[in-house]
C-alpha cells in the first residue's frame, strides 16, 4: 500500500522534474513512454499497491517501481535541500524576494520622479 504522504511527496516531484537537469539514459533505465505511464498509474491507483502499478506499467516489476518512486522522492529531497543552500532561491520561495523587488522598483520610481525637474 502507498501511503497518503509518499503520494503526495510523489506528486510532489512531479511538478519539479522540470526544472531537474535531465540525465543521460541508459538501457537499462526508464524510458520516457514508461515514466509517463509510471505517472499514469499513481494517478490511477494513489494507494497502490506497488504491484499493480508495476502491472500496469507492463515493463517493470513491483520491485523497480518501489525504487523508481523512493529515487524520486530522495531527488526530491536533494533538490529541496539544494534550493535551500541558494539565497535568492530561498527568499523566493519565502516571497520576500518579490516583495522586496517591488518595493524596490516603486522605491526608485518615486526617487527619480523626485528627481525630475519641472
Amino acid at each position: 500500500m502507498i501511503s497518503k504522504r509518499v503520494h503526495d511527496e510523489l506528486m510532489s516531484v512531479r511538478r519539479v522534474l522540470n526544472y531537474l537537469p535531465v540525465s543521460p539514459s541508459t538501457e537499462y533505465g526508464w524510458t520516457p513512454h514508461e515514466r509517463q505511464v509510471f505517472w499514469a498509474a499513481l494517478d490511477r491507483y494513489p494507494r497502490g499497491p506497488w504491484t499493480v502499478i508495476a502491472e500496469f506499467i507492463g515493463t517493470k516489476s513491483t520491485r523497480q517501481a518501489m525504487t523508481h518512486g523512493q529515487k524520486l522522492r530522495q531527488k526530491l529531497k536533494r533538490w529541496v535541500t539544494r534550493l535551500h543552500r541558494n539565497p535568492t532561491a530561498r527568499m523566493l520561495m519565502n516571497g520576500d524576494a518579490v516583495c522586496s523587488a517591488v518595493a524596490s522598483t516603486a522605491i526608485s520610481t518615486s526617487i527619480a520622479q523626485l528627481r525630475r525637474p519641472e
